[in-house]
């Protein structure tokens, strides 16, 4: 039952390029499912993708649910059980509540620093991956700066996250597994949405804006000829702004993100995660 959870948002990111008519301009390959999610439109989203792939996200939650076992039924059915239950927020509240006392912002900031400092550090020094340097060290800073704000360790603003996320599997509107896995997709998505836009509530009581950063996504410097393009893709996150490059491919007529450009440019930032050999 774990992977159901998920399986909407994956199936969205996963199973191909949107196929909106906007999209056959480069600057929409961000814009276009930004705004979906940013409108909470998930099964907008949906309808933006290619008709094969829309089959074939159908067939994906076909298989899914009809693959739910006994021990996931329960286990889900005991998960909606304590969230649906008039005390929910009183008890994830003395569930968690217990844990703040260890949390310190000033020392979790330290730490941020500290270890993402030193991978910073060690990208600035390879001239393939300065500018990823740059950006981290910078967005470090502003997470370290942002902890000591956020209020993470209130018991009041945790009573208030709590109660979003309570609301956003109410919002599921399901009591059970089988009234879960009787929903065709496109219900599924529309409901999502709306817990989507509870989640994004849970977030903006520590200071964040899930929607600001959405709203924040574009594609500027678009360069190149045939079905490549190079582009700077802008963005802003803990109120400061934020750039870094980005390759789009024209595929099936239609502008999205080479992946595999982009898995070549995260991989030494992943080998500096990595560490040295034998410290993995």
């Amino acid at each position: 039952m774990r992977h159901l959870s998920l399986v909407a948002l994956t199936l969205l990111l996963a199973v191909g390029p949107l196929a909106a008519a906007d999209l056959s301009q480069p600057e929409s390959a961000i814009a276009v499912p930004a705004q979906a999610i940013k409108s909470n439109d998930l099964v907008g989203l949906f309808k933006a993708l290619l008709p094969a792939d829309q089959e074939k996200a159908k067939a994906e939650w076909q298989k899914a649910r009809s693959q739910m076992s006994p021990s996931d039924k329960a286990e889900f059915n005991e998960f909606l059980n304590k969230m649906l239950a008039t005390d929910a927020v009183d008890r994830i509240v003395s569930e968690m509540e217990p844990n703040l006392k260890d949390m310190n912002p000033a020392e979790m900031a330290a730490g941020v620093q500290m270890f993402g400092g030193m991978m910073a550090m060690q990208l600035a020094q390879n001239p393939q991956t300065k500018d990823q340097g740059a950006l981290l060290q910078q967005l470090v800073m502003d997470v370290a700066a942002w902890l000591p704000t956020s209020g993470i360790e209130q018991p009041a603003k945790l009573r208030e996250s709590a109660t979003h996320f309570v609301n956003s599997i109410k919002a599921l509107g399901v009591s059970n597994a089988d009234e879960l896995i009787a929903l065709d997709l496109e219900t599924l998505l529309t409901r999502s949405g709306n817990a989507t836009k509870e989640m994004k509530k849970a977030l903006t009581v520590y200071g964040l804006n899930p929607d600001a950063f959405l709203g924040s996504l574009a594609l500027t410097n678009i360069a190149g000829s045939g079905d490549t393009r190079t582009a700077t893709l802008s963005f802003t996150a803990f109120g400061k702004p934020y750039q870094m490059p980005a390759d789009l491919k024209l595929k099936d007529g239609f502008w999205t993100f080479d992946a595999d450009k982009a898995k070549q440019g995260l991989a030494p930032m992943m080998g500096g995660m990595m560490g040295p050999p034998g410290m993995e």
